[in-house]
């Protein structure tokens, strides 16, 4: 059966995480798995998790100490981490909230891709304000999406992602050389 690991990086992001967690719960696509890493939140954000952890069970949820150098490292502490094994992973900012079909609807598209080929799913950002009312969308990408014009443009939300195996390899090749300054959540890297 297909799996989706979803990679969930947080920091201080308490006012968030219910309407984020409840919409993993809300996903058709049922065969995922959550490994949180947490980046020394003082807020409780860990303490949210952990409900999360005891009404779904540790088979369906994980809680882990991040790095604590900024969201970059979180995240590819994640990506990199050969314990979590899936056929896909699916990044997860907590401040997100994803529609139900997110997971099926990228599922479905990567599945039509050889599993040795590097592929990634992205798609818009329906933009939201603080109590939840609908303001609009990410920009569209002015042209067609390819790695050149990643290169210039960011064309893909980091919420929105998710790649296959054959990508995730790619990652944990190229992460011990990458060194992004960042200063969103956390200590900069």
């Amino acid at each position: 059966m297909t799996s989706v690991a979803i990679l969930l990086g947080t920091f201080d992001g308490a006012r968030f995480l219910p309407d984020q967690l409840r919409s993993f719960g809300h996903q058709t696509f049922a065969t995922w798995r959550l490994f949180a890493s947490d980046d020394g939140s003082t807020d409780a954000t860990v303490a949210i998790l952990s409900h999360f952890l005891e009404k779904l069970g540790p088979s369906k949820v994980q809680i882990r100490k991040g790095p604590c150098c900024g969201f970059v490292a979180n995240f590819l502490s994640l990506a990199c981490d050969q314990t979590i094994t899936s056929d896909y992973f699916a990044y997860s900012d907590q401040d997100d909230i994803c529609e139900p079909e997110k997971l099926l609807r990228a599922i479905d598209l990567l599945q039509t891709i050889p599993p040795e080929t590097h592929a990634m799913f992205c798609s818009r950002t329906r933009l939201i304000d603080e109590e939840g009312r609908e303001c609009g969308y990410s920009s569209l990408c002015r042209r067609k999406p390819s790695f050149r014009n990643a290169l210039v443009q960011s064309i893909a939300g980091g919420h929105s992602v998710v790649f296959n195996e054959a990508t995730r390899r790619l990652l944990v090749a190229g992460a011990s050389r990458v060194q992004v300054p960042s200063q969103i959540g956390g200590p900069i890297s």
